[in-house]
């Protein structure tokens, strides 16, 4: 399994003839045996094909990327050659996924093949084809489609679905292929490549359910590949994918914008900290105090009340400057029914951790007496929220 050499200095290299086709579209010249017809229908992709020698048994391939057109027919030739290995990356659309599974990984295990196919099957992918992946003896489980599929929604309900049966996705453990790519606006992005399966001579073997030996036949393999692919469910998969495919979008966008959410979070504790320092600004703050409470601390109804009550009476300059101590908590209540009447907050669903040594630890929490908030955390509209906030600053400065 090339991954095992595989490393950034291949992949993360620009690749700058791993481009897309031009628009003069290439006709593919297919190989000539029926058997390589199959195979390639299946598994060729024409950018970014690696390449290894096949040495002895125990040394890692020496892998290096080929940066021209790779045909059906120089595939099949290369799959063909004992003294070479072979391995292809993904296009848009792909008719098969391998999980690869290293030897001395968390789950080079019957057990955890069995969990794997469990939690497949709930997504839709109801049959596998478990290969020894190389005389290395990893595991390659292949999954087939009847149909090409999008590979990056693809890549994204295997990642999910795997991360929420308790699997950790880490190279030399567990890997999928095709992968959640990054994108980049700058550079074209390629997926990982993966070793072509059944290799003669590279110690790939067809497996049965017990993990043993039953062939190393091209053709028995893609005959298996076939009934897989039969069996799969795949409107039930492509449902789950695009719902995965959202997911994983949100939890970049979230990465992205954190450092935003630092800024406004600091932002806001800046002004916590500050208190009153004039008059008419209790409505201000209090608007401040219960966003606060809603997003950075995912706090409700009472508990909330009592966190913007606490913060306020507490804030400096309020006994000096604010004009309604004497109905502040009805005030309190009043801009917590409202906001959350109106849904001018929600719970961020990960704020960042602090800055250490700032705001004496996180004084609204302190003075609240809040010790951790462990409740699951909700998304928020953060460009409105910068907006009210720059608006807010403006009112007080």
């Amino acid at each position: 399994m090339f991954q095992e050499n595989f490393g950034a200095d291949v992949d993360n290299k620009p690749q700058l003839s791993l481009s897309q086709p031009s628009k003069k579209k290439i006709k593919p010249h297919l190989p000539a045996e029926s058997v390589g017809k199959r195979y390639v229908e299946r598994f060729w992709h024409p950018f970014g094909a690696i390449v290894a020698p096949n040495q002895a048994q125990g040394v890692k391939p020496a892998w290096r990327t080929i940066d021209y057109y790779l045909q059906p027919s120089q595939l099949w030739n290369l799959h063909q050659d004992k003294s070479k290995l072979v391995g292809l990356r993904f296009n848009d659309t792909t008719r098969y996924a391998t999980i690869d599974l290293d030897l001395e990984g968390d789950y080079h295990n019957i057990e955890s093949i069995n969990r794997i196919k469990a939690a497949l099957e709930n997504i839709g992918i109801v049959d596998i084809i478990i290969l020894q992946s190389s005389f290395s003896g990893g595991y390659h489980l292949i999954l087939t489609f009847t149909s090409p599929l999008p590979t990056f929604t693809l890549a994204c309900a295997l990642e999910i679905t795997l991360r929420n049966a308790g699997f950790i996705l880490r190279q030399g453990h567990l890997e999928i292929f095709p992968n959640t790519k990054p994108y980049s606006a700058k550079q074209i992005t390629n997926y990982k490549a993966i070793r072509c399966p059944i290799q003669p001579g590279s110690g790939s073997f067809l497996l049965n359910d017990d993990l043993q030996p039953i062939s190393d036949s091209v053709s028995i393999f893609l005959d298996h590949c076939d009934r897989a692919a039969s069996r799969q469910d795949l409107a039930k998969l492509k449902r789950v994918a695009n719902k995965a495919k959202k997911q994983i979008s949100r939890e970049r966008y979230r990465k992205q914008e954190s450092a935003d959410v630092v800024q406004w979070r600091a932002n806001w504790e800046e002004i916590i900290t500050t208190g009153w320092t004039g008059k008419g600004q209790t409505n201000t703050l209090l608007q401040i105090f219960v966003g606060y409470g809603i997003v950075f601390l995912d706090l409700e109804s009472d508990k909330l009340v009592e966190f913007c009550l606490t913060t306020a009476i507490n804030a400096p300059g309020y006994s000096q400057y604010c004009r309604h101590q004497h109905e502040i908590e009805a005030r309190v209540r009043h801009w917590v029914e409202s906001t959350i009447r109106n849904k001018w907050y929600s719970a961020y669903i990960s704020y960042p951790e602090r800055f250490l040594g700032t705001f004496a630890n996180t004084f609204a929490e302190a003075i609240a007496g809040i010790k951790s908030i462990d409740k699951p955390k909700y998304k928020v509209n953060l460009s409105k929220l910068i907006l009210i906030l720059k608006n807010i600053i403006l009112i007080i400065h």
